[in-house]
């Protein structure tokens, strides 16, 4: 059994930063482990930009984010383990590490933080009736096919939930030209950040119909479409693919294997200073509570990593001053953005610069970024591409992430895709394509 001061499982936003902050305050004989076979969790997948606002005051994609931390780890040189799943912990801080590499080894913690991230409801979860054919998907893992695998899911698309993943996606969908034919919400609400809905479903004239849910999907061997309950009647719409984003569930089964107690809407139960019911097992990130954005998982990741060194340090000290609440606020949804909302929405629009989603207007702009924003987006919206290239890379040929230099008419999106699929080999971080009489330069992330 090896004897280490913290295990860290899971090798996500929170748990990288987790990592960085535990070296930054000395701490050097810890082992940050992931299941997968690379850092960064479901960041790899996310393409699209809007991460780092917050944490590195400038905007990533999530591909990016991940690049930056890790090569934190690399230059603190930090300890951590790939391929590793954790397959047991117990009360007593033991862990039982299952790898390729070194087979099965069991390591004893003087702390452990868990950030497993989280997991998506699915439509088991909903409870949703009709056949098993092939097409259904969740968006996240629809996401993973088309970013990372490369498959092409289907063709005619309905997405159920507009929590940011199926915002996202909707437009991911429609820039690899599938036709996204609409996106239900079964609240009378918008579940995701309202920025998502102006840049994922207006841009790309993507409907979203409020207090809808699916009530059933029909199909033999593929989905040949689904049935809402509308007005009391059924009603049937065709599509040959269904994507499920209809909330998160933090991941926390290895937790559970140790004894902590989850309250009844699957968050688990912690103390003013992130700990469990369980003395030195800590969690962060969204396998404690789902975050809106990465960012704000990183951050929580050093608040963590802060009290694992306070605790490490001196347990006694570290025991005073702890309350039994929570530490964290949960992600409110702002329940104004209903169909009257944005059909109100007349003279003003939402600013899409960061995460706040303000309403801007001729007399009110929030900030100068906002400003600039308005004046250009009234003469024509430009957005910066991100998207996805299979190439050779670096002798390998695979999917690769890119993003382009500048921001670009949405108009000429399908178009500049359309000649993106061209390109048989990248040999560098960035390359560039003629499109009307002009260089455009797009980057790898």
């Amino acid at each position: 059994m090896k004897k280490i001061d913290a295990a860290i499982i899971g090798a996500g936003p929170a748990g990288m930063a987790a990592a960085v902050w535990l070296k930054e305050k000395g701490i050097d004989n810890f082992i940050l482990f992931e299941r997968n076979n690379r850092l960064g969790g479901i960041l790899n997948q996310c393409i699209h930009s809007g991460f780092g606002i917050d944490y590195y005051n400038e905007e990533l994609t999530g591909p990016q984010y991940a690049v930056r931390m890790q090569q934190r780890l690399l230059d603190l040189n930090i300890n951590y383990m790939l391929g590793a799943n954790v397959i047991d912990l117990n009360r007593n801080k033991e862990l039982t590490v299952s790898s390729s590499k070194n087979g099965i080894e069991v390591y004893k913690a003087g702390s452990v933080i868990i950030t497993t991230g989280c997991r998506e409801r699915t439509r088991e979860n909903l409870e949703i009736p009709g056949t098993r054919p092939a097409g259904v998907f969740t968006a996240g893992s629809a996401q993973e096919l088309i970013n990372i695998l490369n498959y092409k899911i289907g063709n005619k698309v309905i997405i159920q939930g507009s929590g940011d993943i199926g915002l996202i996606m909707a437009r991911r969908l429609s820039i690899e030209g599938y036709e996204v034919v609409k996106l239900f919400e079964r609240l009378p609400y918008l579940s995701g950040l309202i920025r998502n809905k102006v840049q994922c479903l207006d841009d790309f004239n993507i409907p979203i119909q409020f207090n809808t849910q699916i009530s059933g999907i029909s199909g033999k061997d593929r989905v040949e479409g689904v049935y809402t309950k509308e007005s009391g009647k059924d009603k049937f719409y065709k599509c040959d693919t269904v994507l499920f984003s209809v909330g998160l569930i933090p991941e926390v089964e290895i937790g559970k294997k140790a004894g902590i107690i989850l309250s009844n809407n699957f968050n688990p139960d912690v103390n003013s200073k992130f700990e469990t019911n369980i003395k030195g097992i800590f969690i962060a990130g969204n396998s404690l509570h789902i975050h809106d954005l990465a960012d704000n998982a990183s951050i929580e990741g050093e608040k963590v990593a802060d009290y694992v060194f306070d605790y490490l340090d001196n347990e006694k000290k570290f025991r005073k001053n702890i309350e039994n609440i929570a530490p964290y606020n949960s992600h409110e949804i702002d329940e104004k953005y209903n169909d009257d909302f944005f059909k109100n929405l007349k003279d003003g629009m939402v600013c899409i610069v960061c995460p706040k989603g303000c309403i801007i207007n001729k007399n009110n702009f929030g900030c100068k970024r906002g400003e600039v924003f308005f004046k250009k987006e009234k003469m024509h919206k430009l957005r910066r591409l991100t998207t996805t290239v299979f190439c050779e890379y670096n002798g390998v040929i695979k999917r690769i992430p890119v993003i382009s230099g500048e921001e670009i008419n949405i108009k000429e999106i399908s178009k500049i895709k359309e000649k993106l699929k061209n390109i048989k080999k990248i040999d560098s971080k960035s390359f560039s394509i003629n499109h009307n009489k002009k260089e455009i330069v797009f980057y790898t992330v």
